[in-house]
């Protein structure tokens, strides 16, 4: 579901099942996984039950964001603003819907249309950045990640892979990306050139130097090139 493009929609009842949820929502918080969860939740008015527990408060724990509907007559409006905020900023939302709600009835919903955006594009600087470090590299590699598998960038890179002899790579957010391509593996490498990865430091190891990185999706180079400890 990360790297399908596509929402992924669950539903919970209150309380308890709510509560069942929380090693999977944080997974699917941390990863930014675009999912949309329905909760049931206790109505406001309800001073005592056993299913009565602060799920927002909970929810935003684990990472996620946290809508509510207000009631019947914005339940829509409510829910379009939820799975936008899932599809556009790629984020686990929870939408608390008290139960008191479901039966309810509201007129038929006049929702706005929302403007189409336009995908963010690197600076030029970073562009040029980049290109000045493959050029330099003696032995680079293209790593493809979940954004390059998003947005159909397979015969760019593979393009780019040829043009600079680079080899090619994915994440496991990418997986089979360059699926069938000769150059599908990965050496120690003097450069990387991660494609649509978050940025994250890499894991403890004992060479002195990090490999070198550029993220297109930067407004300006990471180059990453700071010493290590051993």
């Amino acid at each position: 579901m990360r790297a399908c493009g596509k929402i992924g929609v669950c539903r919970v009842h209150q309380g308890p099942s709510f509560t069942n949820t929380l090693t999977e929502l944080t997974e699917a918080a941390k990863s930014r996984t675009p999912l949309l969860v329905l909760a049931a939740d206790t109505p406001p008015r309800t001073l005592w039950s056993n299913f009565k527990i602060d799920q927002g408060a909970l929810a935003r724990t684990a990472g996620a964001l946290v809508e509510r509907v207000r009631g019947p007559e914005t339940a829509a409006e409510d829910t379009a603003w939820a799975l936008r905020s899932a599809r556009v900023e790629r984020r686990t939302v929870v939408l608390n819907i008290p139960i008191d709600l479901v039966e309810a009835s509201a007129d038929p919903p006049d929702l706005p249309e929302w403007p189409a955006l336009e995908p963010p594009r690197p600076s030029e600087r970073s562009v040029g950045r980049g290109a000045d470090l493959l050029s330099a590299a003696s032995r680079p590699v293209i790593l493809a990640g979940r954004g390059a598998a998003l947005s159909g960038a397979r015969e760019a890179l593979e393009a780019l892979g040829v043009r600079v002899g680079a080899l090619l790579a994915t994440s496991a957010m990418g997986h089979s990306l360059f699926a069938g391509h000769p150059e599908e593996h990965v050496e120690e490498e003097c450069l990387s050139r991660a494609c649509g990865l978050p940025r994250e430091p890499p894991p403890a190891h004992t060479h002195h130097q990090r490999p070198r990185e550029v993220h297109p999706g930067d407004k300006e180079a990471h180059t990453g090139s700071e010493d290590l400890p051993e």
